[in-house]
């Protein structure tokens, strides 16, 4: 990645994560019930049985709302954890209500790792995937990490992806290098 590139994302991500840091309390919770009951009117969701979704941080939308309605739903719920022996590689591990979630070394909660509760990306009907920002072509900035980037690039993609985002994420256009891969959806509020 080019210099000049980096610099575009990281300016990119210092100004959407300074307006997510702006959001109050009740902003974030209106937001995420309202984006919530738009997830739930989605085809995709109704036919969705095991879907892959991060656990919220750092004033993302609160996916926590979403993932309580969904286990309502009789939908199976899959949350990140970071591969230890594999650098920018994540797994995903069946979450229940009462699932014990510690901090990684991001501060973000994920389960602890039970391999019989581990599912493989071409089992999930649908991976939810965090964002930055994103433009209306389907491309999305993360934290920079790149673990969602290795899954959109190596998976076989049998799932549908699907971006969660607040409206002022959405920019013109993200600056994208030839191997990155759009979303197939972005569902904020009024996209």
């Amino acid at each position: 990645m080019s210099k000049k590139l980096k610099i575009q994302k990281q300016n990119i991500r210092n100004i959407m994560r300074n307006y997510r840091k702006q959001l109050t309390e009740n902003d974030l919770l209106v937001y995420s019930n309202n984006l919530t009951k738009i997830v739930l009117k989605s085809a995709l969701v109704h036919r969705a049985s095991k879907i892959g979704i991060f656990w919220s941080f750092d004033k993302e939308i609160d996916t926590k709302i979403l993932i309580n309605e969904l286990f309502l739903n009789n939908k199976e719920i899959y949350l990140p954890v970071i591969a230890k022996k594999h650098i920018h590689k994540l797994i995903f591990v069946r979450y229940y209500p009462n699932t014990f979630l510690k901090k990684n070394h991001f501060n973000i909660y994920e389960p602890l790792i039970n391999r019989k509760e581990i599912i493989t990306l071409e089992e999930l009907d649908i991976l939810f995937v965090p964002l930055v920002a994103y433009d209306p072509y389907g491309y999305r900035l993360g934290m920079g990490g790149g673990f969602y980037d290795n899954i959109l690039q190596n998976s076989k993609k049998t799932f549908f992806t699907i971006g969660l985002g607040y409206d002022f994420q959405c920019i013109k256009q993200i600056p994208v290098e030839p191997w990155d891969i759009p979303l197939q959806h972005i569902i904020s509020i009024t996209k």
